[in-house]
């Protein structure tokens, strides 16, 4: 269940970059909204490490590492989230 769950989530991320990559293809920041505290597994803020930490995390990190993007988190709500999103000052929010 896991690892088809992992797979969706994959899949799903690797869908939303591909967008968002076409639709602006001189940004290499993506700006990810985070609808504070989180959503553990998938993206939540690890208060001992002071960083996020999560599935989407990891997945983002490899992209980072091999110099596709570079990731910026918006620690927000989900209101403020989707404003930011409309206006242009994010990329993309997780949404539950």
């Amino acid at each position: 269940m896991i690892n088809r769950l992992g797979t969706s989530v994959f899949r799903l991320f690797s869908l939303l970059l591909i967008l968002v990559s076409h639709a602006n293809a001189t940004t290499q920041t993506i700006r990810f909204a985070i609808n504070s505290p989180g959503s553990a597994p998938y993206i939540y803020y690890d208060q001992v490490s002071g960083n996020y930490q999560g599935v989407v995390v990891d997945f983002f990190d490899s992209l980072e590492e091999n110099g596709h993007f570079k990731i910026e988190y918006l620690e927000s709500e989900r209101a403020r989230s989707e404003q930011l999103l409309f206006r242009g000052f994010a990329d993309i929010f997780l949404s539950s």
